[in-house]
């Protein structure tokens, strides 16, 4: 599966996601999605979820500035300050862990 894909909503303001980890639980395969520009935006979608939803387009396309920052991830980002942040785990399959 391709590792790079932009949502066609904007995610807390932001596009532009990597999957960079995958893994089972309870049978069902989950994918954490990353944010290109920001690791505090991030999610976990079951993989028929994200599959079957057609809210995603493989590869990132070139787009208009706007549609790369919006008032809505400068607003995540205020709030974001308050709250602690998450810890992101790499699995070892993850193409992103060069440990």
């Amino acid at each position: 599966m391709n590792p790079y894909w932009k949502s066609k909503k904007p995610i807390n303001g932001l596009f532009h996601f990597v999957i960079i980890n995958e893994f089972e639980e309870n049978g069902e395969i989950f994918l954490l999605l990353v944010s290109a520009l920001d690791a505090d935006v991030n999610l976990v979608v079951s993989r028929k979820s994200f599959e079957k939803s057609g809210d995603w387009v493989s590869g990132w396309k070139e787009s208009k500035y706007s549609d790369k920052i919006t008032n809505e991830y400068k607003i995540f980002k205020s709030r974001r300050e308050i709250l602690e942040n998450k810890k992101i785990f790499l699995n070892e399959t993850s193409l992103f862990n060069i440990s």
